[in-house]
């Protein structure tokens, strides 16, 4: 009986030994648990396309409670697992759904880059698939890095069958643009212009027979006053005969509707831009043109047969350095002739004038840098978004007689205070001061003027004396250009 009672105790005291061990090791177990469960994610939401931060993002862990936002700098953290299933949400964006990492980070794409799948047409949209006309739609994707001075350099390039022709080269001028083709002799042949659907304006109301200028109506007809080419969001034309059928007759030579920059929902963001333009002097080698001693020895051999002598060459309505050598052999002033009429002095001055290989170019043009700023503020939230743009244009003039200073402002906010009603206003001013040369072209001038010409000398041009560099800087015009456009919506949306 006592071997079975010792038996029975030694059963019971092994048990009791290692239960501290059991439960040490249950305890180990619970705590690696716990840690698990409280591990936290950390990450940044940022914009696709622009790659800055998104603030107040949310960030829910699916199916269950866990949430948090981003902060200003687009960071946030929340506790999560690696694996776990992140769905991130913001105003303006696409829901994303994403599996959680550490360090991480989420793009998030715009909700704006749908509009793709609507275009502007006549005073309304529509759905792409739902249009039977020929159009062509450019976002500001293709509109970045563009480097142009003016809008409608911007189309060059751009749509299939669209001429877009350069004009002067003058501060602040514009090319011309033809969508359907030279389809009339007498008539107008400028596109419509369409902004944010409202008709800008025709090129037939406007008078250009007071302007000295030759490419006055071109410039007239393709300038948009008051708009900068960094405010433009999108363009769209339309190059069939459907433009007649939404603006009428006065869209024969094609629509071009444009669409202005605003802000979107959750946008928050501060732009400088900054767009500098080295121009150089021209240069003779980009051009085929006779070199003084080349035209000298022409003219030499003209002298020869008799085709320059005295009396063909003074009685003519303009003439260069044989006329001035003529003209001054029969001046007299202080006691003495301006030009010796001997045969060594007229040698010697044919000698200066074919060894003087004027540089034109130099004379009338000038290395010059034309400096763009712009700074945009865009804000947007569910009640307002508005954006504004301040900018100035800077061009002191690829030739030395032109120069211009452009002073520009443009707002565009809505307004929606109640779900079924929504304010719009759209404002674009500007200022421009120009400085031009009148009927002066210079880099006509420049092209067709004999290097043999001295530029401190007078010649005759039109029975009068003639300096080019005086013409130069007495034949200008200043004009001082002042452009508002206003512009009010209200829409009513009753809830269906």
């Amino acid at each position: 009986m006592r071997k079975t009672n010792l038996g029975r105790s030694l059963l019971l005291v092994v048990p009791l030994m290692c239960s501290p061990y059991v439960v040490q090791k249950a305890c180990a177990t619970h705590a690696m648990t716990i840690q698990a469960q409280t591990s936290i994610i950390k990450g940044k939401v940022v914009d696709s396309q622009s790659g800055e931060p998104i603030i107040s993002a949310s960030i829910t862990v699916n199916g269950t409670k866990k949430m948090t936002i981003t902060n200003i700098d687009g960071e946030f953290s929340i506790d999560a697992q690696v694996g776990d299933e992140l769905v991130v949400t913001s105003l303006g964006y696409e829901k994303k759904t994403v599996r959680a990492a550490e360090n991480m980070t989420i793009s998030l794409v715009a909700t704006s880059t749908m509009l793709s799948e609507t275009v502007v047409v006549g005073y309304s949209t529509q759905k792409r698939n739902s249009l039977t006309g020929s159009l062509k739609s450019i976002d500001n994707k293709e509109l970045t890095n563009v480097t142009t001075a003016n809008v409608t350099n911007m189309l060059t390039g751009k749509i299939p069958g669209m001429n877009v022709m350069p004009g002067s080269g003058k501060p602040g001028s514009f090319g011309a643009i033809i969508v359907r083709g030279k389809s009339t002799i007498n008539g107008s042949t400028a596109p419509l212009w369409v902004i944010d659907g409202v008709v800008y304006k025709q090129d037939s109301t406007f008078n250009t027979a007071d302007l000295a200028s030759t490419d006055a109506k071109r410039l007239i007809a393709a300038a948009l006053p008051g708009l900068s080419e960094r405010d433009i969001e999108s363009f769209t034309v339309i190059t069939d005969a459907s433009a007649t059928a939404l603006y009428g007759n006065q869209a024969t030579g094609g629509v071009i509707s444009v669409r202005t920059r605003h802000a979107g929902q959750g946008i928050n963001r501060f732009t400088y831009t900054s767009q500098l333009t080295y121009r150089f002097i021209p240069s003779y080698r980009e051009f085929n043109i006779l070199n003084s001693q080349d035209q000298m020895s022409v003219l030499k051999e003209l002298e020869g047969g008799g085709s320059l002598s005295p009396e063909t060459v003074l009685y003519q309505t303009r003439y260069g350095v044989y006329g001035l050598m003529y003209d001054n052999a029969i001046k007299y002033k202080n006691k003495e002739y301006l030009q010796d009429n001997t045969l060594e002095g007229r040698t010697r001055y044919l000698q200066e004038a074919e060894m003087r290989n004027t540089d034109w170019f130099k004379e009338l043009f000038q290395h010059s840098i034309r400096h763009q700023h712009t700074v945009s503020l865009a804000s947007g939230g569910q009640v307002s978004n508005f954006y504004a743009s301040l900018g100035a244009t800077i061009d002191p003039g690829w030739a030395k007689v032109q120069s211009e200073n452009t002073y520009f402002f443009n707002l565009n906010a809505t307004f929606k205070p109640h779900k079924y009603w929504t304010f719009g206003t759209i404002v674009n001013a500007s200022y421009t001061r120009d400085h031009d040369g009148g009927d002066f072209t210079p880099l006509s001038v420049a092209q067709t003027l004999s290097r043999t010409m001295d530029p401190t000398q007078y010649y005759l041009y039109e029975f009068a004396p003639y300096n080019i560099k005086e013409e130069m800087n007495q034949n200008y015009r200043d004009v001082d250009a002042v452009n508002v456009r206003l512009q009010a919506s209200i829409a009513y949306r009753p809830s269906t």
